[in-house]
C-alpha cells in the first residue's frame, strides 16, 4: 500500500483521520464537509464491501476494512446505505457498519444530534399544530407530512445539517425533523399517535397489543386468510386505511406473517420483500407449515455480510449456499427441539453439518425494509474444522 495512504492525522479533538483513504482513494473532497464515519463490526477475515448503487443487487466495486474511516456524503433514500466517494465516483456502503465520530472532513465539530433509536414528538407549544416532517434538513424543505404530539418516531441517521435528524413514522413515512422535538421513547405502553398529512387528511398511526379488534394470538406469528371467497383476494395495502394503494394481495387458506396490529381493525403483515396492511377480520391464528415439533418449514433464511441463504424444506432437509460457493447437498434434521421453558421458541436444531438457533422475533437484515418474522442463528462449517456462527432471518417461501 502507498505510504500516502497509512499516513493518519489526529485533529484537535484527538479523532484520528486517515488521510490516505480519505483523499487519495477520494472518500473525501477538501473544503466539502461532510460527516466522519468509522467502520466497525465488520469480522477481521471480511471487509465492507463498496457497491455501485443502494442495494446488494448493485455491483461491488471495492472494499474497505473494519476500523477505517470515511466521509459520508449522504444517505439512500432509506436511510440504511450510506453515500461515499469512490476513487472519483459516487458510490455506496452499508449504515449499519459506521458510527459517527462527530466531525466533518475538515476535521470541524459537528453540532450535537438524537442518536438513533425510538422517540416521541413532544415539546409542542399549545395551539401549534405539530412537528413538520420535511423532505430534506431544512425548513425551505417540502413539508410531507404534520406530527402531533405523541407521534411515535425511530430516528435513523443525522440529517444533512446540525439539529435535523432523519426519521420514520410507525407507519411507514420518511423524512427530516429537527431533534430538538423528540423526547426519548421507553417502547412501551399503548399510547395513540396520528399524523396529518399534507393535505389535511389524518390517519390513526398507533400500534395496539391486544386490541379488542385483533385476534387473540402471540405475534410475530403466521395467520391463515378466512372469509374470501375462493374467487377473491384479500387486499395488502401500504397503508392501513381503505386508501392505501394496493400492493399485494392473499388467496383464500393463504397464510400470513403478521408482524403487529395497527389501529381500526388492521394488521401490519410481511410478505416476500414487501410490508403492509391487511384488515384483521379476515385472519386466523395458526396456518404455516410445521414438523411434529412445531418446528417451522418451508422458509427461505439469508443473511449480509457475508451474503448467505438457507432453504429449510417441507421434506424435512435443508441446504445452504454461501458467496462463491455452491448449493449444498441437502442435510437431513437430526433434532428439533422447542425451548424446555416455553416448549415454544426459540427452537435449537441440527442437520449435519449444520446447527443452529430458530427465533420467531420481528427481524431485519439493516440494508433493506423487509421486515421478516423469524430469526436465525446458523452454525456452518468454515473449512478450518471449525464452525462460523451467521445470524440472519427468515421468511416463507
Amino acid at each position: 500500500m502507498p505510504q500516502s495512504i497509512n499516513r493518519v492525522l489526529k485533529s484537535a479533538f484527538g479523532i484520528p483521520v486517515l488521510v490516505g483513504v480519505l483523499f487519495a482513494l477520494g472518500l473525501s473532497s477538501p473544503g466539502i464537509a461532510g460527516e466522519i464515519n468509522r467502520v466497525f463490526g465488520v469480522l477481521k477475515s471480511d471487509s465492507l464491501n463498496v457497491r455501485e448503487g443502494p442495494g446488494t443487487r448493485f455491483r461491488d466495486i471495492g472494499d474497505i476494512s473494519n476500523g477505517a474511516t470515511v466521509d459520508v456524503r449522504g444517505y439512500a433514500a432509506n436511510g440504511k446505505w450510506a453515500i461515499i466517494k469512490w476513487r472519483g465516483q459516487q458510490a455506496y456502503i452499508s449504515a449499519k457498519f459506521l458510527k459517527p465520530l462527530g466531525v466533518d472532513a475538515n476535521g470541524q465539530k459537528l453540532g450535537t444530534w438524537k442518536p438513533r433509536g425510538r422517540y416521541v414528538v413532544g415539546n409542542i407549544e399549545s395551539g401549534d399544530p405539530g412537528l413538520n416532517l420535511r423532505s430534506g434538513s431544512s425548513a425551505s424543505s417540502d413539508k410531507l407530512a404534520t406530527l402531533r404530539s405523541g407521534t411515535r418516531v425511530r430516528v435513523l441517521r443525522r440529517g444533512s445539517r446540525s439539529g435535523w435528524v432523519y426519521i420514520v413514522t410507525e407507519n411507514g413515512q420518511r423524512g427530516h425533523v429537527r431533534d430538538t422535538f423528540l423526547v426519548r421513547s421507553s417502547g412501551s405502553g399503548n399510547s395513540s399517535s396520528s399524523t396529518s398529512n399534507s393535505n389535511g387528511s389524518n390517519t390513526e398511526n398507533s400500534v395496539l397489543s391486544g386490541s379488542a379488534q385483533a385476534p387473540n394470538c402471540a405475534l410475530p406469528g403466521v395467520f391463515t386468510v378466512i372469509n374470501v371467497a375462493s374467487s377473491d383476494r384479500l387486499n395488502m395495502r401500504d397503508a392501513a386505511n381503505a386508501g392505501g394503494n394496493i400492493i399485494g394481495s392473499f388467496g383464500p387458506s393463504e397464510p400470513v406473517a403478521v408482524v403487529n396490529w395497527g389501529n381500526s381493525g388492521w394488521a401490519r403483515v410481511s410478505s416476500g420483500e414487501a410490508t403492509g396492511y391487511v384488515r384483521n377480520s379476515f385472519l386466523q391464528c395458526g396456518g404455516h407449515t410445521t414438523n411434529q415439533a412445531g418446528f417451522p418449514t418451508n422458509l427461505l433464511c439469508y443473511g449480509t455480510e457475508p451474503f448467505w441463504r438457507a432453504d429449510i424444506n417441507n421434506n424435512g432437509t435443508m441446504t445452504y449456499k454461501g458467496v462463491d460457493q455452491p448449493t449444498s447437498p441437502p442435510a437431513t434434521f437430526q433434532s428439533t427441539n422447542p425451548n424446555s421453558l416455553t416448549g415454544n421458541y426459540p427452537y435449537t436444531f441440527a442437520a449435519v453439518p449444520f446447527s443452529g438457533t430458530m427465533s420467531r422475533s420481528i427481524c431485519n437484515d439493516g440494508m433493506s425494509d423487509v421486515t421478516n418474522i423469524w430469526g436465525i442463528q446458523l452454525n456452518v462449517p468454515n473449512g478450518s474444522g471449525g464452525f462460523t456462527a451467521l445470524n440472519g432471518c427468515c421468511r416463507m417461501k
